[in-house]
């Protein structure tokens, strides 16, 4: 007899077994552990973002403060440097105040006049008796008085008193041609005789009317205003002044004018006191070879080769120009010889404009180009032809 058959109903409703439950919790927990795990790892991952934002926000910091203190010590690095910058640009201002007046002292010593020359010697005649002074004559003479001896100025002291020249009056213009032949003025009576620089300050400012009056009393408030020093030299006075009147863009004029300078029509000398004057101007203190070289370049192309051949054999630049200015002079003459005589117009008495009578005959017969033309005769009322490089001939008309 066959075993009785299990319902499936009763096989799907069956007890899980403590094994399995002891899995299943297992399972369960790892899975937890996992998901806590997952959450660590998670949040770790958080702090260490952290700690990285924390750590360049550290090091932003600390490049913050290093930049500050580079930018401090930059700071400091370029004050000490424009103090050197003032330290040396006055140093330079008083060398050139020194040289001022070495040069100065040089020209005072230059200057200074020679010893006069002994009194003649005058023969005695022989048959003139020789005179002679008795003790008497001598002793009733009343002695003369001491000489005051003026002590004499030394050439390092400057001179006091009123100027010995008149100084030009200055306007205050515009244009620096005016101002710059103002100041090369006030030199020349400087320069004849030694003074004491605050002296040319106040004899130069003595000078000043309307707007450079204006702008000097401006310039002394405003340097009162920022504590800077007075004006104590004519140099410095010079280089004020300069900065004021003559504008940067009339110095860039005269560069490329001193630059472009030829000589074109000009005569030889004229274009060497034009390259004189513009570089008086700007103050240049080239030496001759350059000014020699500026020279030749702007002559004319018919001088220029010859002159600089010949510059190898002189010793100043006033001798080549000299030198050019002959050659200019040869290459003219012989250009107006060369000008033949029977080219000019003849400018004689006689007229060869014909008579209005002639002007109403038939004309005369075609010439072949061979053919010499014939002297007009008298009968036709035609004036005999000049002949070059002679005298008029006399004119006769017909029927006397």
């Amino acid at each position: 007899m066959a075993p009785p058959k299990k319902d499936a109903t009763t096989k799907g409703t069956q007890q899980p077994t403590p094994q399995q439950e002891e899995e299943s919790q297992e399972t369960s927990t790892l899975s937890t552990l996992a998901s806590q795990i997952q959450l660590l790892v998670t949040q770790v991952g958080n702090i260490g973002k952290e700690i990285d934002i924390k750590i360049s926000q550290a090091e932003f910091a600390q490049k913050q403060d290093t930049l500050a203190e580079r930018q401090e010590r930059m700071g400091a690095q370029m004050t000490n440097l424009k103090g050197e910058h003032g330290t040396l640009t006055s140093n330079f201002a008083t060398f050139q105040e020194q040289m001022q007046n070495v040069q100065d002292e040089v020209r005072s010593i230059i200057r200074q006049p020679h010893p006069p020359p002994p009194p003649p010697f005058r023969p005695v005649r022989p048959n003139s008796p020789p005179v002679e002074l008795s003790t008497e004559d001598e002793r009733s003479e009343p002695p003369s008085p001491p000489r005051r001896i003026r002590p004499r100025r030394r050439d390092d002291e400057p001179e006091k008193g009123k100027l010995k020249h008149d100084l030009p009056e200055f306007f205050g213009t515009s244009e620096p041609d005016k101002y710059l032949e103002w100041e090369m003025n006030v030199d020349k009576v400087f320069n004849m005789h030694y003074y004491a620089e605050d002296y040319k300050v106040n004899a130069a400012i003595s000078q000043f009317r309307l707007n450079a009056n204006t702008w000097w009393l401006d310039v002394n408030r405003r340097r009162r205003r920022d504590g800077d020093p007075e004006i104590v030299t004519w140099l410095q006075l010079k280089r004020l002044m300069r900065q004021n009147f003559v504008r940067k863009s009339y110095q860039k004029q005269l560069r490329n004018e001193l630059q472009d300078l030829r000589q074109g029509s000009r005569t030889v000398w004229d274009f060497y006191w034009e390259l004189v004057s513009l570089r008086t101007k700007l103050q240049l203190d080239e030496s001759d070879e350059s000014m020699e070289a500026r020279f030749i370049r702007g002559l004319n192309h018919n001088l220029r080769d010859p002159v600089e051949l010949h510059a190898l054999k002189v010793q100043s630049l006033e001798q080549l120009v000299e030198y050019a200015d002959t050659l200019e002079k040869q290459t003219k003459t012989r250009e107006s010889r060369a000008v033949p005589t029977s080219s000019r117009p003849y400018s004689g008495s006689t007229s060869t404009k014909p008579s209005p009578q002639s002007s109403q005959m038939r004309p005369a017969p075609a010439r072949t180009p061979f053919q010499p033309r014939r002297p007009p005769t008298t009968s036709t009322g035609f004036p005999p032809k000049p002949v070059a490089k002679a005298p008029p001939p006399k004119v006769w008309f017909a029927g006397k």
